[in-house]
């Protein structure tokens, strides 16, 4: 990430990326206190909670301590100059297809699941053609687009 930014290169998420940072992020953090504090979940909750998205529904308060977190991510992106696009910076499609005709386009032809054909989608829209990713399942794009895996 450094070398793109070092390039003067323009780095931007799309809506769909920047949801799945921020989905990534609250992810590792119930992970996290259901690790370091598996004896006061159990003892609040019972011993029933056995992952993260249990935690989650059980425990807002987590995700409410995190957001001051999510909110520093945001600023610290923003201040290494990425772009974080919203919904309307997206471009109209290209085709003549009706956004979920598209999107299923997108999963057919690049064999993605839906989080990934919209990024995707969403980088095309934006007139994107170089993604940066840490999921291999993206080079299925090869040759609409270029992928870089990271790290």
């Amino acid at each position: 990430m450094r070398h793109l930014l070092s390039d003067n290169r323009r780095v931007v998420l799309t809506p769909s990326a920047y949801a799945e940072l921020l989905h990534t992020s609250i992810r590792l953090r119930y992970q996290s206190e259901l690790q370091h504090s598996r004896q006061a979940i159990t003892a609040r909750y019972g011993p029933r909670i056995t992952s993260w998205t249990e935690l989650y529904k059980r425990d807002a308060s987590i995700l409410a301590r995190h957001s001051a977190e999510l909110d520093l991510l945001r600023t610290t992106l923003v201040l290494r100059g990425i772009i974080i696009s919203a919904p309307e910076d997206l471009g109209p499609l290209t085709s003549r297809r009706l956004w979920h005709e598209e999107l299923v386009q997108y999963i057919a032809r690049y064999r993605l699941d839906t989080n990934d054909a919209l990024i995707l989608m969403e980088a095309d829209r934006l007139g994107i053609s170089e993604i940066v990713t840490m999921d291999r399942d993206m080079e299925r794009a090869l040759p609409d687009f270029d992928v870089y895996l990271w790290p």
